[in-house]
């Protein structure tokens, strides 16, 4: 009954630009796609089966072989697509057919999802992508579904925000950006659970005083469990929003290609594509001077929260992040 994807197979996520340029990374490759363009969408996942005329389906999707906790989708047609799926993650799915009073049970099939960035579909929002999913330096794995970044939310559609809220659940939108740029600091943020921690982005955060202590104001709030799932964002989610990724994930013991590629990734899309070259060589330098902040024979893991400990954030805050993240 059940007919695409091929059971067990391997599924993409992303579109194949995003899918070549991820996979065959370099530093500064991201410069190519200067432009105006939006390249970095994702891909739907096509569900398909067999089945009747005139018949009522309901798909059931899980990432437990038995279905549990399953996402039903009801639909009259012989498919369906799927975006915002978590990468390299095995699913499992059948599909129950209703005609009139007989009903037919499919048998479960399975897919993988491959391991390329999570970017997210969602109508209004730009540049928006799921921090987690990256190996770290001991071999686990940063959790998916607890942390977003993209650009701005002020244009977010109905349906933009029903995914944010309803689909990934987000909770808390922490917006870095100055209170004159767009909706920033209104009374009428895109999500109820609104915070308003202006940010500082790349060499900038070593700076002593407001610039720095504004920046540390943003990461202690990833040490409040209550706050999850996080979005946080800027206007273009490349720079102020890339540099506190970069300090999350290297914090966690993210690989440096990882970092850069993850902040590289903004240069494919619409909103962050302009000066590849000269913002690149920004967090380039910022990688560096974090990775040597205390002692670079030590791992930037380290560096970074020995930074992040002098700049005020507690030994109980850093704690807590790794745990709920790593």
């Amino acid at each position: 009954m059940l007919t695409a994807p091929k059971n067990g197979a391997c599924v993409d996520i992303t579109n194949p630009l995003v899918k070549d340029w991820w996979e065959n990374y370099e530093k500064f490759s991201s410069a190519e796609f200067e432009t105006v363009q939006e390249r970095a969408k994702p891909s739907p996942i096509t569900l398909k089966w067999q089945g009747g005329k005139n018949c009522n389906y309901t798909l059931y999707l899980s990432t437990s072989p038995k279905l549990k906790k399953s996402r039903v989708f009801k639909t009259k047609q012989k498919s369906i697509k799927l975006y915002n799926l978590l990468r390299n993650q095995k699913y499992y799915w059948r599909v129950s057919e209703k005609k009139g009073k007989t009903k037919t049970l499919s048998k479960i099939r399975s897919f993988k999802t491959n391991n390329i960035a999570r970017v997210i579909y969602a109508k209004g929002v730009a540049n928006i992508r799921d921090i987690g999913g990256y190996k770290t330096e001991n071999g686990s794995r940063t959790k998916q579904g607890l942390v977003y970044r993209s650009a701005n939310l002020d244009n977010i559609t109905i349906s933009g925000k029903k995914v944010l809220t309803e689909e990934l659940e987000i909770k808390t939108d922490l917006d870095l950006r100055k209170d004159e740029e767009g909706t920033a600091g209104t009374d009428s943020p895109a999500l109820d659970d609104y915070l308003h921690r202006r940010g500082s982005n790349y060499e900038d955060i070593f700076e002593y005083g407001e610039t720095k202590d504004r920046f540390i104001l943003g990461v202690k709030e990833f040490a409040d469990k209550s706050n999850y799932p996080i979005l946080f964002h800027c206007t273009y989610g490349r720079d102020r929003t890339g540099t506190l990724a970069f300090v999350l994930n290297g914090l966690l013991g993210v690989s440096k290609k990882n970092l850069f590629r993850d902040y590289e990734l903004s240069f494919l899309t619409r909103k962050g594509s302009s000066k590849a070259a000269e913002y690149i060589s920004k967090f380039d330098r910022l990688y560096d001077r974090m990775a040597s902040y205390n002692d670079k024979s030590m791992p930037l893991s380290y560096n970074i929260e020995c930074f992040l400990m002098n700049a005020g954030v507690t030994e109980e805050e850093i704690q807590s992040i790794k745990e709920i993240l790593a």
